[in-house]
């Protein structure tokens, strides 16, 4: 229990430093954890959850009430059902495909979801997202086309370089789009993302490990 005290410890310094920063909220990324531990924040009022992994999801938030759980992993195509029917928001929608395919999911059973673009700004190879010049025709195809719920964009910055300019970059293309929401910083860069716009910040390691990053 005494780990578990600490966490929620760190989560409440996060949630009074937030309060500098009235339009950003915190989502936990909750990846790893097992769920004595997610138990124990939901029963103290937390249940905003990141995962990346539909199986994790799966297993973990079966049989607990109260969550909200949010998809920020890698989409695979087989997994949609699971990710429609477990997660309310998706923050990785980066393919015209799994778009429609969320799309037809939505329209057969009379449900929406919440959607954020992914950007790869920086054109890294390893990582999914959509280029800054294809995003304007992605969004036509996502929010006009295909009439998903695209609330606004993710951005995970070059691990070796400044993130300034990266998000100083999507708050510019969200507010060139009338997008309303940023999801950008994580454990080791969430203040900087904050100051430059941040609506979401995505913290696992600082709650969960012995991160000092705050």
């Amino acid at each position: 229990m005494y780990e578990n005290e600490k966490i929620l410890n760190k989560i409440k310094i996060l949630d009074n430093f937030l309060k500098n920063y009235p339009d950003a909220r915190l989502l936990i990324v909750t990846k790893g954890q097992n769920v004595e531990t997610i138990n124990f924040l939901i029963n103290n009022e937390i249940n905003a959850f990141g995962e990346n992994k539909i199986q994790e999801i799966k297993n973990k938030f079966k049989n607990l009430k109260n969550k909200s759980i949010h998809f920020i992993g890698r989409i695979q195509t087989n997994k949609i059902d699971d990710i429609v029917t477990h997660c309310i928001v998706i923050h990785s929608l980066d393919r015209v495909d799994v778009a429609k395919k969320f799309s037809d999911i939505e329209k057969k059973f009379n449900i929406q979801r919440d959607y954020f673009i992914q950007m790869n700004l920086a054109k890294e190879a390893q990582k999914g997202g959509i280029f800054e010049e294809d995003l304007e025709k992605f969004l036509i195809e996502t929010k006009e086309n295909l009439k998903l719920n695209v609330k606004g964009l993710m951005l995970i910055p070059p691990q070796d370089e400044d993130p300034t300019p990266y998000f100083r970059r999507l708050k510019l293309l969200t507010d060139m789009y009338g997008l309303k929401e940023r999801s950008m910083g994580m454990s080791h860069d969430y203040k900087i993302a904050l100051n430059e716009g941040a609506t979401i910040i995505r913290i696992g390691s600082y709650i969960f490990n012995d991160d000092k990053s705050t």
